[in-house]
């Protein structure tokens, strides 16, 4: 028989921005104590867009940035793991691709070297030239493609880049 879950004071506020888009928990396997949320974070020390409680939720650790500083997730974090049988290795992905992690989260790696992960969610084509491409893509700005370049792209813009449109005229 289960009981439910303590509510406790440390979990005020978490889930509060937009948890029906990227609400990520994570138990870590056979360490109920030990677990992991992510989301788009909200403004203050906490709730953040990665925490990690050690002691079952009683308090939440910020866990975005790496202890040196030296490296940040990126937003809207969407999914947590663990690499099997190494509890210490995580893996989260957000709108910036995925990341690593081989401490717990106290510092981060960005595996996307080689990757290609943005998500558009809008884009135009010139009327008359078909290399000139403009697209947003989902917190990763606007990029676009001007001439015969193949597939280099520029970053034109931050934040969410929406829907672009060129002038038809």
């Amino acid at each position: 028989l289960h009981s439910f879950p303590t509510r406790r004071s440390s979990d005020l506020g978490y889930c509060s921005a937009q948890c029906s888009y990227d609400n990520a928990v994570y138990v870590e396997p056979g360490e109920e104590q030990i677990f992991y949320t992510g989301g788009a974070g909200a403004s203050g020390p906490l709730p953040t867009s990665f925490m990690r409680s050690d002691n079952g939720g009683t308090s939440f650790a910020d866990k975005v940035r790496s202890a040196d500083m030296s490296t940040a997730l990126h937003a809207d974090v969407h999914f947590i793991t663990s690499w099997p049988g190494q509890p210490n290795r995580l893996w989260t992905s957000n709108d910036g691709g995925v990341w690593r992690s081989d401490d717990r989260g106290d510092n981060w790696v960005n595996v996307n070297s080689n990757l290609q992960t943005t998500q558009f969610s809008g884009c135009d084509l010139h009327p008359s030239d078909a290399g000139v491409i403009y697209a947003g893509s989902q917190d990763n700005g606007t990029e676009g493609r001007e001439g015969t370049n193949g597939n280099i792209w520029k970053h034109l813009d931050f934040g969410d880049g929406g829907f672009a449109k060129i002038d038809q005229n």
